[in-house]
């Protein structure tokens, strides 16, 4: 697979991730690339069918299929003769927004060599993201979603980014051309990904029409309503709640903040709230919007809402 400043391999070995998943308490490890017929699926944490291949160069063997491999396979340093410590460095200025050409007279690196190792970093965090993180485990309780304007040189780009609150987790960032359904759908598609199913949440984003309409469409199931033959339906769990902070300007000024529920119910909505750590920041956003859709005063809703259950959607 060919890519940008260098050759890219596409096949990880399935070895490469063990000290990565010790963790795991059955001991089996789980590949980064998921591709069936590339990965030795007999590996095994403490089986003893890892050996040393090349002590000086730090390759290793299988003794199930006979291959041998690196200690870098699977990482962002494979296949670079560079230090390790060298690119570390590099990425993590990059990181931070230091500039390319600054890099390049500091350290006396090729441009596109520097473009290469940024390319490699954002490609293996993406796979550990998809790894570890987007595997459906999180109860995410309370997430806000917004989008940033990106202006470069002769471009203008969209970056979504959604968060959970308790946490400060990243769930996931999508970037376009443009800022339609499009880019809120693949936004959304990424925080469903890392969300346990069936579980109260709260979604707070801007005023943006798209949000609504794209939290429904990623959060929901297959529930089938009648036996026999036929299509199930697609149902948006019973526990999704959506609010919207509108902010309403004239000449560039603020002049008025509009807050609203677009789905769900506001009661759970300050439950969830609480739960997600999100209360104290949030508080006299709550009272306004109780005053304004006529719901009951905060005192009387703490304790409205039943705990995250697992039922199925609808039940």
């Amino acid at each position: 697979m060919k890519k940008s400043g260098g050759l890219e391999k596409a096949s990880v070995h399935w070895h490469a991730v063990v000290d990565e998943n010790k963790h795991r308490a059955d001991g089996h490890v789980k590949p980064i690339l998921p591709e069936p017929g590339v990965f030795c699926f007999v590996g095994k944490i403490g089986a003893g069918t890892i050996t040393i291949h090349d002590r000086k160069r730090q390759r290793y063997r299988c003794t199930r299929c006979q291959q041998t491999f690196s200690a870098r396979r699977g990482t962002m340093f494979e296949g670079l003769r560079t230090s390790t410590e060298l690119v570390v460095i590099v990425v993590t200025l990059l990181a931070f927004g230091c500039p390319v050409q600054a890099i390049v007279q500091a350290y006396g690196l090729d441009e596109r060599t520097v473009a290469s190792w940024r390319d490699r970093a954002g490609s293996q965090c993406q796979r550990v993201h998809q790894a570890i993180v987007e595997q459906g485990q999180l109860d995410l309780i309370h997430v806000q979603a917004d989008e940033i304007r990106v202006k470069a040189r002769s471009i203008v780009a969209w970056m979504g980014l959604a968060m959970m609150v308790s946490t400060r987790l990243w769930l996931g960032g999508v970037v376009s051309g443009t800022r339609d359904t499009s880019l809120a759908d693949r936004l959304l598609q990424q925080v469903r990904a890392c969300s346990q199913a069936a579980c109260s949440r709260l979604f707070c984003t801007d005023g943006w029409a798209a949000y609504p309409n794209s939290i429904r469409r990623a959060i929901r199931s297959k529930v089938k309503r009648t036996a026999g033959c036929g299509r199930a339906a697609l149902q948006v769990w019973s526990g999704l709640h959506i609010g919207t902070v509108i902010k309403q300007t004239v000449n560039k000024r603020l002049t008025e903040v509009v807050r609203q529920m677009s789905h769900g119910s506001l009661a759970q909505a300050m439950h969830l709230l609480r739960r997600g750590a999100g209360w104290a920041s949030a508080q006299h956003v709550l009272h306004r919007t109780v005053e304004w859709n006529g719901e009951r005063t905060a005192g009387d809703v703490n304790a409205q809402v039943p705990p995250c259950c697992s039922a199925a959607p609808g039940s």
